[in-house]
């Protein structure tokens, strides 16, 4: 957990935009919902029932964050709601999990594969999620994040999703009428009437999950392209930021985990998600801490030349609460609990140890998703006082 205090700003606490900032990480998202209702709790004893009027969220964190933009009126509510869902999901409720739907979809890949392209058989996925959108439609009323917009409560939220067509990062944004759209390299805001299809998008594991068409596009996970995981937020005006991470810090020279040593396909497979979903905002992170570094050895005049000159040089402090606990590690305790099929499909890729990682989010389980749970409430409540000090003063 890193927190940087800020030394220039004086304004008010009530002047102040604080964004929140969900990473991906599949059914590793049940660690943010318990670091989120520790945040909660935190805000509400310091009397603050909405203290992020910017969220974001990519992937998983994109459900996450889309729940909290729905009840951005009520901060410990989306947190309850939250743990709830995340503490009672099963497999099923995410994908389709029945030997059925499994073998149409391995003899569409089959015949696909096997045809050499003749037959013109559509593969999109590995895994059926229609279950998930079944839940986030049934549970995710959108239409409230436009209301709480229009009352103050929020001012934007985002979600970003991969176009396949061009491989741009493109982010989608509910947001009052100061928001506008950008540009950046390989990335882009745009102002749109978030749904469910949106978060389906963000959240479309790559191969495993079947990609989302949005009017004329296909798109997928938004960790595909997530160079600057951090930029929506700091874009949509927040002075501060706390993201909710889904990877524990390694340290130099830190033995591999017993196990991991190999190069068995699930052990590769485990490390290419990884770098997909998890190494975007680590790395922005650190990018963001050596330009605040920056800014701090310029000085306040200093800072000031270099914004006359075109280079807006800006101050965003952060805090980035992580856990303390390896979650792959975590997940081999609760290997036992994957559907039958599932587990079957995963031991074919390699031993299970070299697999934990993809375990790690596919594993949409009540045991190992309410053990996260508890160690996101953990370890979010360990930084208590840093996160009194980024919501609440200056």
């Amino acid at each position: 957990m890193t927190t940087r205090p800020d030394k220039s700003n004086s304004g008010a606490a009530s002047d102040q935009r604080p964004g929140l900032v969900l990473s991906g990480g599949g059914a590793r998202g049940a660690y943010q919902a318990g670091a989120l209702k520790a945040i909660a709790q935190i805000a509400g004893k310091m009397g603050k029932k909405h203290p992020f009027p910017i969220i974001t969220g990519v992937s998983a964190g994109a459900v996450n964050a889309a729940y909290m933009g729905v009840y951005a009126d009520h901060i410990k509510g989306a947190a309850h709601l939250l743990t709830a869902l995340w503490g009672s999901i099963h497999t099923e409720n995410i994908f389709r999990t029945d030997p059925i739907s499994f073998s149409q979809i391995g003899l569409r890949w089959a015949s696909g594969l096997v045809s050499g392209g003749v037959k013109k058989t559509r593969i999109h996925s590995l895994l059926d999620t229609q279950p998930l959108r079944q839940l986030l439609t049934k549970h995710l009323k959108l239409p409230r994040v436009q209301s709480n917009i229009d009352s103050g409560v929020l001012r934007a939220l985002a979600i970003t999703a991969t176009d396949y067509a061009t491989s741009l990062g493109i982010t989608f944004v509910a947001g009052n009428s100061e928001i506008t759209p950008w540009q950046r390299s390989r990335r882009s805001g745009i102002l749109a009437d978030l749904s469910v299809e949106h978060v389906m998008a963000s959240a479309a594991i790559p191969l495993l999950f079947p990609a989302v068409q949005l009017e004329d596009r296909w798109y997928g996970d938004g960790c595909l392209r997530n160079m600057a995981p951090l930029s929506p937020a700091v874009r949509l005006g927040a002075d501060r930021l706390l993201v909710v991470g889904v990877r524990r810090d390694s340290q130099l020279g830190e033995a591999p985990r017993p196990g991991s040593i190999g190069a068995s396909a699930g052990r590769v497979l485990s490390v290419l998600i990884n770098s997909v979903m998890l190494d975007g905002t680590e790395n922005d992170l650190e990018s963001l801490a050596r330009t605040n570094a920056l800014i701090d050895s310029l000085g306040v005049d200093g800072a000031r030349r270099a914004q006359y000159s075109g280079r807006d040089l800006r101050r965003i402090d952060f805090l980035c609460v992580k856990p303390t606990e390896d979650l792959a590690q975590v997940a081999l305790a609760h290997a036992k609990n994957l559907p039958p099929i599932l587990r079957y499909l995963v031991k074919g890729l390699g031993p299970v140890e070299e697999t934990a990682e993809l375990i790690s989010y596919l594993l949409f389980e009540p045991p190992y998703c309410r053990e996260l749970i508890a160690l996101g409430f953990e370890d979010a409540m360990r930084a208590r006082g840093n996160i009194e000090a980024l919501i609440g003063g200056p």
